[in-house]
């Protein structure tokens, strides 16, 4: 563990005007399956490359990146709150250096949202003492 100190969490995101620019931090999911009360999404959760806020995730650290997201909830917001709690991380593996997940999202709201494609996009919240 070369510097990780955790990963947090995964966050919906919604862009609105203005955001354009914030589109290339960002990863699209698809829908993977819809089931009662729940849906499937899967995406690219990062890879090696520095981004535009300049930092990145080494190679080296995507094994740890895999095996810490899982169980990780799927949060509304960056907020932190209970009430943002949308779901859950269950899967994630490495296809080359690219980390892609599998999320099973429960909350309605979100939900109706991600199904009309105004919600299409995710971000890892990643914490360490060397970016």
């Amino acid at each position: 563990m070369n510097g990780i100190i955790s990963t947090k969490y995964l966050v919906a995101h919604q862009l609105e005007g203005g955001e354009e620019a914030r589109e290339s931090l960002l990863t699209s999911f698809k829908i993977n399956k819809i089931i009662p009360d729940s849906i499937n999404i899967e995406g690219v959760l990062m890879d090696d490359s520095t981004n535009l806020n300049n930092w990145q995730v080494p190679e080296s650290e995507l094994d740890y990146i895999i095996a810490s997201i899982v169980g990780a909830p799927y949060l509304k917001d960056h907020d932190e709150k209970v009430d943002s709690v949308a779901g859950q991380v269950t899967k994630a593996w490495k296809e080359g250096n690219i980390v892609k997940f599998r999320a099973e999202i429960d909350e309605p709201s979100l939900i109706k949202k991600m199904l009309k494609g105004t919600v299409k996009y995710s971000s890892i919240q990643v914490d360490s003492d060397k970016l």
